[in-house]
């Protein structure tokens, strides 16, 4: 008969929090890191499927010109696209996609004729 094993010392740390979402670019990872350095309760929404930080990364990490973003400009449309998101988010009765509308994320028009307009 062989003896069993010992438990160990003590629990292990958890992990730190990270999304679930998988991030599919280094542009992303990037700006997950750097959110989640500086703000880690921002962190933890990121991680939370359906809150307006997980639903402002993913379509971040959809944008097909992320990569040619300066970190800044990818901080400000997640950022942006956050409140958004917080509001009312994309598509009808809410703020344009800023994929398919103007170039620049801080021209924002919406409203029942496009008459309502923010410029940051």
């Amino acid at each position: 008969m062989q003896p069993t094993q010992q438990p160990t010392a003590g629990p292990s740390m958890p992990p730190s929090p990270m999304p679930t979402m998988a991030p599919t670019s280094a542009a992303v990872l990037s700006l997950v890191k750097k959110i989640c350095d500086d703000l880690l309760s921002t962190c933890n929404d990121i991680s939370t499927e359906g809150t307006p930080q997980s639903k402002a990364l993913a379509w971040l990490a959809s944008d097909s010109k992320l990569e040619e973003y300066e970190e800044w400009r990818r901080i400000q449309r997640y950022v942006l696209a956050t409140v958004a998101y917080s509001l009312e988010g994309w598509g009808s009765g809410g703020v344009v996609d800023w994929r398919y509308g103007p170039p620049d994320e801080c021209s924002w028009v919406w409203g029942p004729y496009d008459s309502d307009k923010i410029e940051c």
